[in-house]
């Protein structure tokens, strides 16, 4: 089990010790879980012509993208040699590392390197890679704010004699929107976007698992908590078009939601569209997309909705107002028991644990003793809803888990501008 972490392709690390899961996780099913390093920012995701031209292959510079191509080659390579099996090698990760999982299944580089996936808030979606003609725009400004000059060549070799230090404060100022960096399409690395990619056929035949958290918009709404109605399509178009602004104030009403935790209904409203259109819509396409596609390997597809407040979310004020918040999922994906104090989460996190191993080893969840059936994506379109309950555990699943939502993002897609800037 190969695991990216996230981090917005900004920050982030394989050895934070939430990614560890050593005893409890690689125990289940005799696996073992490696989580690679990849490099970010400036430093893993930096594209441009002068990067292009000095390549063997026309690439733009997606270091970042390599890196984790570089790691599946070395689990091919030497999994053997540490008791591994090089042809049952799951690629799995949240956020920006779920969202390279999304970009690995498109890349014909990547092909044969492994059999499984699992992509934790991050399917298929405006934001798993960046276009070009934006990417680019970032070496310029970056060699500005680190004081490089002139073209081809000698600017290269100015910026790679920048103190890392001087690099990394130098990541300031540059083209931004909801995100700052992420890999490229440069036609060679990532052949285009993955989204057109994968409505063409061309993803890996592999079984794929993949979810959302109940209330991804909360750690990524920047409205004011006091956010009332007149204000609600001003909000709106803070990052949105004005039109469409308008048309998803209408589908997001703040009628709809109730104020909590001090924040106000029209809060809750921005959290809850930004959760559909980067996160929950996005893993209802792309598995309506891989289901419908001809598998000629049989490979299955199993969507989840994570609908469980931590208690020790419950019981800080700090973490209170974020809920079922982007990433909470992970302390029971790799059992950190320390995260785990509420009634029913140590059988929550047996179930993930259970699950993910379980899908490793066979490409299907489902093991002897679990709670109810994961039905498969590929039969009714059911997603399941995780939490806990009697029993310690509760699985429901839901067939067409928000289509009328989905239809009208489907509709009215969000722009690259708004995700780069």
């Amino acid at each position: 089990m190969l695991f990216w972490y996230g981090g917005s392709f900004t920050y982030g690390s394989a050895g934070f010790p939430l990614y560890d899961g050593f005893f409890e996780v690689s125990l289940l099913k005799n696996t073992i879980v490696v989580a690679a390093n990849y490099r970010l920012g400036v430093l893993g995701f930096l594209a441009g012509d002068e990067l292009k031209a000095e390549s063997t292959d026309g690439s733009v510079g997606t270091y970042g993208s390599m890196d984790q191509r570089f790691a599946l080659e070395f689990l091919r390579d030497n999994a053997a040699a540490f008791g591994g099996d090089p042809t049952r090698v799951l690629i799995f990760g949240q956020s920006a590392g779920a969202a390279s999982v999304s970009q690995m299944l498109v890349n014909p580089r990547a092909a044969g390197l492994f059999s499984r996936a699992i992509i934790e808030s991050g399917s298929f979606s405006a934001w798993t890679a960046q276009p070009y003609n934006i990417s680019k725009t970032r070496l310029p400004q970056f060699s500005e704010n680190v004081r490089c000059t002139g073209a081809g060549a000698a600017l290269l070799a100015c910026l790679r004699a920048v103190n890392v230090s001087e690099v990394l404060k130098g990541d300031k100022r540059l083209t931004e929107g909801f995100l700052e960096w992420s890999p490229t399409i440069d036609g060679v690395e990532i052949l285009d976007d993955p989204r057109v990619l994968l409505a063409q056929g061309k993803a890996a035949d592999v079984p794929v698992m993949l979810g959302f958290v109940k209330d991804e918009g909360t750690m990524f709404a920047k409205a004011p908590k006091d956010l009332n109605a007149s204000e609600y399509v001003a909000a709106i178009s803070t990052f949105l078009p004005y039109n469409q602004s308008v048309k998803v104030a209408q589908v997001y009403p703040c009628s709809d939601f109730k104020p909590d935790l001090g924040q106000s209904a029209c809060w809750w409203g921005i959290c809850e569209l930004e959760r559909d259109a980067m996160f929950a819509c996005p893993v209802q396409t792309t598995a309506g997309t891989l289901a419908a596609a001809p598998r000629a390997n049989g490979a299955k597809v199993f969507a989840y909705m994570y609908t469980h407040v931590l208690f020790i979310v419950d019981i800080v004020d700090l973490f209170k107002p974020y809920r079922c918040f982007h990433g909470s999922e992970l302390p029971l994906v790799f059992d950190l028991w320390p995260a785990m104090f509420g009634e029913g989460e140590a059988a929550l996190a047996t179930w993930f644990a259970e699950s993910w191993t379980t899908f490793a080893a066979t490409g299907d969840p489902n093991y002897a003793g679990a709670p109810r059936t994961w039905p498969s994506f590929n039969t009714a379109n059911e997603t399941l809803k995780v939490d806990t309950g009697a029993g310690g555990v509760s699985l429901t699943a839901v067939p067409n888990l928000l289509a009328a939502k989905c239809g009208f993002w489907k509709e009215n897609p969000i722009g690259s501008d708004v995700i780069w800037g």
